[in-house]
């Protein structure tokens, strides 16, 4: 049984990473995207505002392409499509491993029909699983660093500014700090 959880765990734990970085991220701009646009336009209808969420701007409106996140944001629907893709296509794996050994198991004559092109099926398969979940692991970390810069910007300001409160530099310690040639008192 333990070994059965760590298959789906290592055929399963990436893609749905990167499948929660994407919504986290996509839920996260869609409700900033709404917020904004209510902003701009306060009397806009709930039905056009539904029509034209942030993906759809960024990919139909030309105006839209010369945004900042619109230039990396497309790629956050890529990630979350090649994330269900890595789901189907790890668990189609386990599927097609389950029915031949299920069709080899009455007869010797069939496992022996079976047995190489299976070996090779999945051999290939986990290659090209191995490089996909690589693929999605690296886009996950890198869109959530992205979406993420913004925050941290915010926070790193905060904390210089509670520094700064909690520790006063006073124009004396500034003089200490720097050559005297620079800093003349008045």
């Amino acid at each position: 049984m333990s070994n059965r959880i760590l298959l789906f765990a290592i055929l399963l734990v990436v893609p749905l990473f990167a499948l929660g970085v994407g919504y986290l991220i996509d839920s996260t701009f869609e409700s900033k995207w709404r917020e904004a646009v209510l902003l701009q336009i306060p009397d806009i209808d709930q039905k056009k505002l539904d029509a034209m969420p942030l993906r759809r701007y960024c990919r139909e409106v030309e105006e839209g392409r010369a945004m900042p996140v619109c230039s990396w944001y497309p790629a956050v629907q890529t990630m979350q499509r090649g994330s269900l893709i890595a789901i189907v296509a790890g668990l189609s794996l386990v599927v097609a491993i389950f029915l031949m050994g299920r069709f080899s198991r009455g007869s010797r004559n069939r496992l022996v029909l079976v047995f190489k092109p299976g070996l090779y099926l999945t051999l290939i398969t986990l290659v090209f699983l191995a490089l996909f979940h690589a693929g999605l692991f690296l886009a996950a970390i890198t869109l959530g660093q992205i979406a993420s810069v913004g925050y941290v910007i915010i926070y790193g300001m905060f904390l210089v500014y509670r520094f700064i409160e909690i520790y006063p530099i006073t124009r004396t310690e500034l003089r200490t700090f720097s050559s005297d040639a620079l800093l003349v008192p008045r």
